[in-house]
């Protein structure tokens, strides 16, 4: 009688649920096809995130890293759902009978997602000739011109560059193989950054650069002072340059601010002036035009007197 049951069971299960034909053994192995696509690209994401985490000891390419997370991920839904379809004699007919109409379809879909697909074959192109990798510094124009920002993510369809003042500029991948853009730190990580100072004419220019050379050299972020000298004379002072080599252009909007603040606190202890702008307005007899700042100017209190 046990016997009889098992093979009962056996039978059923055979018949129903492990037959890929039946509603039920269609679904089951939908869920496991779904189950390990999902455990591969868990797999896929926590490798890419371990990885990521190290990428400054590894010294790897962050956002080809995770371009190619994103692109692995959906790779292993697609394969597990072409093998569930496979294993389905329903889909399996139905997809031998879409063979017939696949170039209409191919060019309708083509045409569709031309947009899409021409991003991630874009995508694809960028992580095989890396005209730029993750945390590079770029240049790129926008429909409010140009943008600087470093490159912060690589997806599917967009890149994503951060800026200084912590906007994110998406651009699609496309853009890249249309446009020139400009990569300020490709191949040498180090930047050059020019800290101007303007100092009054007849200040003693030897001193404050021999002062700013000093400013820079005691900075932590600066790892060789290129050189410290007069750049410009103009009709407003003169124009003080002294040139650093750092890490990166974020680490260079640091020095400047720092250096222009240091500057100031030991020019004036110093007796250094420092140079401003300005503009002198003679107004002509009868001219009641002024510069910007200046008081307005008023037609002169004629006085009268008045018989009482």
């Amino acid at each position: 009688m046990q016997i009889s049951e098992v093979t009962r069971v056996e039978t059923l299960l055979s018949d129903t649920v492990l037959d890929p034909a039946t509603v039920e053994g269609a679904l089951l192995y939908a869920a496991v096809a779904f189950a390990g696509a999902w455990f591969v690209a868990r797999l896929i994401r926590a490798g890419a995130q371990r990885t990521l985490a190290r990428h400054e000891q590894l010294q790897i390419d962050t956002a080809a890293l995770s371009f190619a997370s994103r692109l692995g991920q959906v790779v292993a839904f697609v394969v597990a759902f072409a093998v569930w379809a496979h294993l389905i004699p329903e889909l399996r007919t139905l997809g031998t009978a879409l063979l017939a109409g696949v170039s209409v379809a191919s060019v309708v879909i083509g045409l569709a997602a031309q947009g899409t697909l021409g991003n991630l074959v874009a995508g694809l192109s960028l992580l095989i000739y890396r005209p730029f990798r993750g945390g590079e510094w770029l240049e790129v124009t926008t429909p409010n011109g140009a943008e600087s920002g470093y490159v912060e993510d690589l997806t599917l369809g967009y890149t994503i560059i951060q800026t200084l003042d912590k906007r994110r500029i998406v651009v699609p991948n496309s853009l890249f193989t249309s446009q020139v853009t400009v990569n300020q730190t490709m191949r040498e990580r180090e930047v050059t950054v020019n800290v101007t100072v303007p100092i009054v004419h007849g200040a003693d220019a030897r001193r404050a650069c021999a002062v700013l050379a000093d400013l820079a050299e005691a900075h932590p972020l600066v790892d060789e002072v290129v050189d410290s000298r007069v750049s410009e004379v103009t009709v407003d002072g003169t124009i003080l340059l002294v040139r650093v080599r750092c890490e990166g252009t974020l680490q260079g909007r640091e020095i400047t601010f720092d250096v222009l603040e240091q500057a100031r606190e030991r020019f004036a202890a110093g007796g250094i002036d420092l140079a401003y702008r300005y503009r002198n307005h003679v107004p002509k007899p009868g001219d009641n035009t002024r510069a910007d700042g200046d008081p307005p100017v008023l037609p002169p209190v004629q006085a009268s007197t008045e018989a009482s």
